[in-house]
């Protein structure tokens, strides 16, 4: 199996029954699958064929293994084959109820003949979406400087290319990362691998270790994916950010207390992403699909999801 795309950026109920259900698929005895092949991730679409999705994203935080905080957010995905082409496809993910806007937001984007993602091709109409929702807020934010000038900031860092890409309507690089690539049943591989910079988008991505297993089930397949980051690499990029955010090479304020940056303690982090997902492999859709990042700052717990859900 070769490497997985780095789609350099940067995680709900409707996914908890798809996660047991792969939790149990996983537990049955490999024996049962011992006379399957490898298969090939790849699309059999045509021009027109369309699948709609339910897409949940959001985070909770958990301090002293306690919830402090949770905010969810859901929209329905439409997704459209547009062309066919020797080269690959182009689709459409319409977007509705997307980040405040009352339009829905289509996205158009390439994918090479095996599935694999290539990336937004309609980037300036979908960019000047996001243009018209911070306009709107920096509209209710001009009566006071200096919200409007962290809304000025966040337009500028949320509106480009990549943070479009990989923040906003990450999970089409995340879903599309698996295809291209051959799959050998009940054979857990490790490699190295990379992963998105979690201070910086634009950033170096992070040396990373994976795992990978699947299983097949007549024509339908399940992944399990885990990426987990050289945590050294994570020290230094956490370094050089907050030096580059206090203007200093030793000290950082936060509010009443200094934070001394050298001191490697401020940076005790550990990232842990895990992948499931469901793919049909007679038409090459993908049924269901969970991303979660879990990210633990000593006391501080932080879980990020995906969760993406056919919709029939």
């Amino acid at each position: 199996m070769k490497s997985f795309l780095l789609y350099k950026p940067l995680p709900a109920c409707i996914g908890i029954s798809f996660l047991n259900s792969i939790f149990l698929f996983l537990s049955f005895s490999m024996v049962a699958f011992a006379q399957n092949p490898p298969f090939f991730l790849a699309p059999k679409w045509q021009t027109g064929d369309s699948r709609r999705f339910e897409l949940s994203k959001g985070k909770q935080v958990f301090k002293d293994n306690k919830q402090s905080i949770e905010n969810e957010s859901r929209q329905i995905i439409t997704m459209t084959v547009l062309e066919k082409t020797a080269k690959g496809y182009m689709l459409s993910a319409r977007y509705e109820n997307t980040y405040g806007s009352s339009q829905p937001i289509d996205v158009h984007y390439a994918v090479g003949e095996n599935g694999d993602f290539q990336g937004i091709i309609n980037m300036r109409t979908v960019q000047k979406s996001f243009y018209d929702i911070f306009d709107s807020l920096t509209s209710a934010a001009a009566a006071t400087p200096s919200v409007a000038r962290s809304v000025g900031e966040m337009r500028q860092l949320m509106t480009s290319d990549n943070y479009i890409t990989n923040s906003f309507f990450q999970e089409l690089g995340l879903i599309h990362q698996f295809y291209n690539n051959s799959f050998t049943i009940d054979s857990l591989e490790n490699y190295k691998t990379q992963l998105p910079n979690l201070f910086d988008p634009t950033g170096e991505p992070f040396p990373a270790n994976a795992t990978l297993l699947a299983k097949r089930e007549g024509a339908i397949s399940y992944i399990r994916h885990t990426v987990e980051p050289d945590i050294s690499a994570i020290q230094q990029q956490a370094k050089r950010y907050l030096e580059r955010m206090s203007g200093t090479s030793s000290k950082l304020s936060v509010g009443t207390q200094t934070v001394t940056i050298m001191d490697k303690s401020a940076f005790d982090t550990t990232v842990f992403d895990e992948d499931f997902c469901a793919f049909d492999l007679n038409s090459g859709w993908i049924s269901a699909f969970q991303r979660k990042r879990t990210i633990v700052e000593t006391a501080v717990k932080t879980v990020e999801f995906v969760f993406l859900k056919e919709i029939r």
